[in-house]
C-alpha cells in the first residue's frame, strides 16, 4: 500500500503498470484506505496474509453486482497537517498508459476513463463525420457514376442500419479460417463483457481465457454503443463491421478507390473499419476481378495489370486464371503501371519518359509483351519503351514513388540541419544536385509531401518487406513517411514560435489547400496537418486555394478534427475567394501550397492590410524573401534561420 499511497501524495510521481493494474481492480470494492507502518506489514503483506481468527467478515464481490457503484475511495491521514490527497481525475491522464485491462474495472469507471477524461480517446473516433467524409470521397472520384447510391449503402451498412442485400452481397462462409471463425464468435462477448465488465463470458473455455482478454484489450465500446478496436499508435480507432455488413464495405472501398488493387482498397479501408481477417477478405474479394475475367471469357486473352500492385501479384492471377479457365482458353498477364503525375497527366500520357511493361520471360510472354509494345509504338518512341521480367515491373512502380519521396524526406531532413546551423538549404540543394550522380530533381525542401501514391506507396512497400519477414527494411522505408509528418509538425510549431510562443487569438492565413500546385486534390496535404495544428492553437484560420472546392474543404477538415463539429470548426476557420481577402487582418500568412498566383500578389497592400508585426511562413520556398522583409516582413522559411 505503500506504493499507492506515495503515489496519492506525490502527483509528479507517474503510477507504474503494476499500480495501474492495482488501482483498476481495487476500485471495483468498498473500503475505505488506511495507513499500515511497514515495518509491520511489507508492501505486498496485504496480498499474502491469510484470513484469522476474529477477521470482520468479508462480503463476495458478487453480492454488490445489484448494488449502486461504490463511494469514492476515502483516505485517513497520518498526521492531520498532511496535505489532502489529489482527487482520482487529477491522475486520469497517466492510469491505463499500458492500452488494456479497461475490460476488468467497473462501468462506472471505463465511462469515467474513455468518455470524459481522455479527450485523445474521444477525439480520434467520431463516426458520424468520419463516414461523411467517406461519403465525399466517393463522391469526389467520380467512379460511381455521380450517383451517391454506393455511398448511401455504404453508410447505411457502417452505421448498422439495416439494409436489404443481394446474393451477390452475402459474406462468403468459406472465407473464414478457423481462426477468423474464432474470433468472429469472440467478438460479441467481448462487446458484453466491456459493456458489463463484471459477467465473465461462459461461452469462453478456460484454455482459451487468456487469449480472449488478450483480444478483448484491444477494444472499447463508445457512448452509443458501438464496438472500436482501439488503435494504440497515430490514426483513428476503427469501427467493428459484422459479417452481413463485410461485402458491402468492401464493395464501397473498393470502388472508391478506383478498382486500384489490394493494397490501396485495404489502405483505404483500414482507416475506418476493423473485423477479423480484414486483410485477407480484401485479398479475396480483389481477386474475385480476376475469377470474373476467367468466368466470360471464351478465347485467349493478355490480361494487363494498371493497378500498382505488390510484388508477384501476376502470380496469384495466374494461378487463378488458370484454374478457372475454360478449355482452349489460355491467359498471358503483363504488368503495365503508369507514371501520370496530377497536374501533367495528359503531357505525361503523350510524351512519358519511359513506358515499362513486364512480362513472364517464355515464349507466350513476349509475344504478349511486343503485342503491348506495338500499341505504344504509334506515339512512343521504340526506345522510350522499357521491357522488363514481370515481377521487377511490379516493383519498379513502387520503387520509382519511394525514391522520390525519400529525396523529399532526405532533403527535408536536411532544413532542420540547415535551420540550426545557420546553412542555406537552397545552396545545399544546388550543390548536391549538381553531382551527375544525384541531379536536382525533387531536392527542394517543403514543409512536406501529400497526394495519394507516395505515402501508399512506401506503405506497400513496408507491408511487402514485413510479410517477407524483412523487418529492417520495413522500418527503413517506414522512416520516409515518419519524416514528412515530422516535417509538418515541425513547421507548425515553429509558426507557434516564432510568434511569440503563442498564437491564440491571432488570426493566420493559409495560402493554398492542396497537396501541390496545378490539382484541386488535398488527399494527405499538408495545410490539412497545419490548419489542425493551428485551430488546437486556438487561431483563427483563414484558407484560400484556387482549385479545391469549399465543401471538400470542410469535409477534410471535419475528419482531421471528428471532436469537433462543423459548425465550431466555422466559427474558427473562414474560406475566402482570394488571397487578399484571405490576408487581410491577419497577423501572419502560411504558403502551404507553391500556387504561381503567390508570386503575384501585391504583398505591398498585402503589409498594409495586416495586423503588425506582420509575419511570413514560407512552407514552399516560393517567395523572395529579401524583398519581403524590405517591405517590413517577418519572414521565415524551410531550410533556414
Amino acid at each position: 500500500m505503500s506504493n499507492q499511497i506515495s503515489m496519492l501524495q506525490n502527483p509528479g510521481a507517474a503510477p507504474n503498470a503494476t499500480i495501474n493494474r492495482w488501482i483498476e481492480n481495487v476500485r471495483k470494492f468498498y473500503f475505505e484506505l488506511s495507513h499500515v507502518m511497514g515495518k509491520t506489514f511489507p508492501a505486498d503483506g496485504l496480498s499474502r496474509r491469510r484470513k484469522q481468527p476474529g477477521d470482520p467478515e468479508r462480503r463476495e464481490f458478487e453480492e454488490f453486482l445489484d448494488t449502486d457503484p461504490p463511494d469514492p475511495i476515502t483516505y485517513s491521514k497520518k498526521y492531520l497537517e498532511d496535505d489532502d490527497p489529489l482527487p482520482f481525475e487529477a491522475f486520469r491522464d497517466q492510469i491505463d498508459t499500458r492500452g488494456g485491462y479497461l475490460q476488468t474495472v467497473s462501468k462506472e469507471i471505463i465511462n469515467q476513463l474513455l468518455f470524459q477524461g481522455v479527450e485523445e480517446e474521444e477525439e480520434l473516433f467520431n463516426r458520424d463525420l468520419e463516414l461523411q467524409q467517406l461519403l465525399n470521397r466517393l463522391e469526389e472520384t467520380k467512379r460511381l457514376s455521380v450517383k451517391s447510391e454506393a455511398a448511401s449503402v455504404l453508410l447505411q451498412a457502417a452505421s448498422q442500419e439495416e439494409v436489404v442485400d443481394s446474393e451477390e452481397d452475402e459474406y462468403p462462409s468459406g472465407w473464414r479460417t478457423s481462426r477468423g471463425k474464432q474470433l468472429d464468435q469472440w467478438v460479441p462477448l467481448v462487446q458484453a463483457w466491456l459493456t458489463t465488465p463484471a459477467i465473465k463470458p461462459r461461452e469462453v473455455a478456460a484454455k482459451d481465457w487468456k487469449g480472449f482478454e488478450k483480444f478483448a484489450a484491444r477494444f472499447f465500446v463508445s457512448k452509443d454503443g458501438r464496438l472500436y478496436w482501439r488503435e494504440n499508435g497515430e490514426g483513428h480507432h476503427r469501427l467493428y463491421i459484422e459479417p452481413e455488413r463485410r461485402m458491402t464495405i468492401l464493395k464501397g472501398a473498393h470502388d472508391a478507390n478506383g478498382h486500384r488493387g489490394h493494397y490501396a482498397t485495404l489502405s483505404f479501408l483500414t482507416k475506418r473499419f476493423w473485423w477479423p481477417e480484414v486483410e485477407r477478405d480484401t485479398e479475396i474479394y480483389v481477386e474475385l476481378a480476376t475469377r470474373r475475367i476467367a468466368q466470360v471469357a471464351r478465347t485467349s486473352k493478355i490480361v494487363v495489370e494498371k493497378s500498382t500492385v505488390p510484388c508477384r501479384t501476376a502470380e496469384s492471377m495466374r494461378t487463378i486464371l488458370e484454374a478457372n479457365s475454360k478449355p482452349g482458353c489460355r491467359f498471358d498477364i503483363l504488368s503495365n503501371p503508369e507514371f501520370l503525375a496530377e497536374g501533367t497527366a495528359i503531357s505525361d500520357l503523350f510524351k512519358p519518359d519511359r513506358v515499362l511493361i513486364g512480362s513472364l520471360q517464355t515464349p507466350e510472354g513476349l509475344s504478349a509483351c511486343q503485342s503491348l509494345a506495338a500499341v505504344y509504338a504509334n506515339w512512343v518512341p521504340k526506345d522510350r519503351v522499357l521491357t522488363v521480367g514481370l515481377w521487377s515491373s511490379e516493383l519498379s512502380k513502387l520503387a520509382a514513388n519511394a525514391m522520390l519521396a525519400q529525396r523529399i524526406s532526405s532533403i527535408n531532413a536536411l532544413s532542420a540541419i540547415c535551420e540550426a546551423t545557420g546553412a542555406n538549404i537552397d545552396e545545399v540543394a544546388h550543390a548536391v544536385g549538381y553531382d551527375t550522380r544525384i541531379g536536382p530533381k525533387f531536392l527542394k525542401a517543403s514543409v512536406g509531401f501529400g497526394g495519394s501514391c507516395f505515402q501508399k506507396d512506401i506503405l506497400n512497400l513496408v507491408y511487402l518487406s514485413e510479410s517477407l519477414h524483412l523487418p529492417e527494411v520495413a522500418a527503413y522505408w517506414r522512416q520516409v513517411v515518419e519524416m514528412n509528418e515530422h516535417q509538418k509538425r515541425r513547421f507548425s510549431k515553429r509558426v507557434v514560435d516564432t510568434m511569440f510562443n503563442t498564437i491564440t487569438g491571432k488570426r493566420i492565413a493559409v495560402l493554398g489547400f492542396a497537396f501541390k500546385a496545378d490539382t484541386g486534390d488535398t488527399r494527405e496535404s499538408a495545410a490539412i496537418t497545419l490548419i489542425r495544428d493551428f485551430q488546437s492553437e486556438k487561431a483563427y484560420v483563414n484558407i484560400y486555394d484556387p482549385q479545391v472546392p469549399h465543401d471538400q474543404i470542410w469535409a477534410d477538415l471535419a475528419e482531421a478534427s471528428p471532436l469537433a463539429p462543423v459548425e465550431t470548426i466555422q466559427k474558427q476557420v473562414r474560406i475566402c475567394s482570394s488571397a487578399m481577402e484571405a490576408c487581410q487582418d491577419a497577423e501572419a500568412v502560411v504558403i502551404a501550397t507553391e500556387w504561381k498566383e503567390f508570386n503575384d500578389i501585391d504583398w505591398e497592400q498585402v503589409y498594409s492590410n495586416m495586423n503588425k508585426p506582420a509575419f511570413i511562413f514560407d512552407g514552399r520556398l516560393l517567395v523572395d524573401a529579401e524583398k519581403l522583409r524590405k517591405i517590413g516582413f517577418s519572414v521565415t522559411t524551410i531550410g533556414r534561420p
